[in-house]
């Protein structure tokens, strides 16, 4: 299934999240509840999540132990049609 058709799916799901962080809003650099939340989600689709950057931030990235780390390709080299190499 095409990726954004899976982002679609979690549609009503979302709608819910933003209306519980919405219920409970939290003073700004003190969003421990929020900061939780995110980060719970995040490792719930398996995620490697980093929390407490500076304070209440959160990171979440692909686990990649014991595979080849993702390609990315540029804007500017995808609209003219070249591949970006890894490690170029």
């Amino acid at each position: 299934m095409p990726v954004i058709n899976r982002i679609a799916g979690f549609h009503d799901e979302m709608i819910e999240w933003r209306h519980d962080i919405h219920a409970h809003p939290e003073t700004a650099f003190e969003e421990q509840a929020t900061s939780a939340f995110v980060a719970d989600k995040l490792r719930s689709f398996g995620l490697d999540v980093h929390a407490g950057l500076a304070g209440t931030g959160v990171v979440g990235k692909p686990d990649q132990r014991g595979r080849d780390p993702p390609a990315f390709r540029r804007p500017e080299s995808a609209a003219q049609g070249q591949d970006v190499k890894r490690g170029a």
